[in-house]
């Protein structure tokens, strides 16, 4: 199985990103606020959405990666959680017979 590059994990979230923020500033945020009474402005809506996407850039990111990073340690049998999967095999083959 390929793993997936940083370079194809960044776009992808870039992509899922600017989609998320488009509907964000156009249709969620608009309705919320609208259901609690607050009224701002496409622009103020677009700097409240900016900071949150921010932050969601960063933490998806670095959540596929590190999922990356766990899948190559878990087919590594060299690594200690390689290893623990291994033994987690093993044991579930013997539990199958």
């Amino acid at each position: 199985m390929r793993h997936q590059s940083k370079r194809w994990s960044l776009i992808e979230v870039i992509a899922g990103l600017i989609l998320g923020l488009g509907i964000s500033i156009f249709i969620a945020q608009p309705i919320i606020f609208g259901i609690y009474g607050v009224d701002f402005g496409v622009g103020s809506n677009t700097v409240i959405a900016v900071y949150f996407t921010i932050i969601s850039l960063f933490r998806s990111y670095f959540t596929r990666r590190f999922f990356v990073w766990l899948h190559k340690k878990m087919d590594d049998p060299n690594s200690k959680i390689g290893q623990l999967v291994l033994k987690y095999e093993n044991r579930k083959r013997k539990n199958e017979l």
